[in-house]
């Protein structure tokens, strides 16, 4: 692999060039005040999304939906805790719709 070192004034004017050099596979050393300050490298290729060989029987981890979703609570207990009774109402509504 070709290793190139450049200044950051120097591949300001002449960046169009530098990327196709490492589009052809060279690896650009960007320079300021002569210490490296940045690399230029290809894009590697994207691989197969990680997969796992022999996936995990569901049936071994229970039921996971059961602890998540909590009953709607009644009437009595929404009027518990709240005071105003057009709120009751529109939580008594919104919990309808959402069953």
């Amino acid at each position: 692999m070709k290793t190139l070192t450049v200044s950051i004034r120097e591949a300001r004017t002449d960046l169009c060039t530098l990327i196709k050099q490492v589009q052809a596979g060279a690896r650009i050393t960007l320079t300021s005040h002569g210490r490296p300050a940045a690399l230029l490298v290809p894009v590697e290729p994207a691989s197969a999304p990680w997969r796992v060989q022999h996936p995990d029987d569901p049936k071994r981890y229970g039921d996971l939906q059961s602890p998540v979703i909590d009953p709607r609570p009644t009437e009595t207990e929404l009027r518990a805790c709240y005071d105003d009774p057009e709120e009751i109402r529109l939580l008594n509504r919104f919990g309808n719709e959402s069953m």
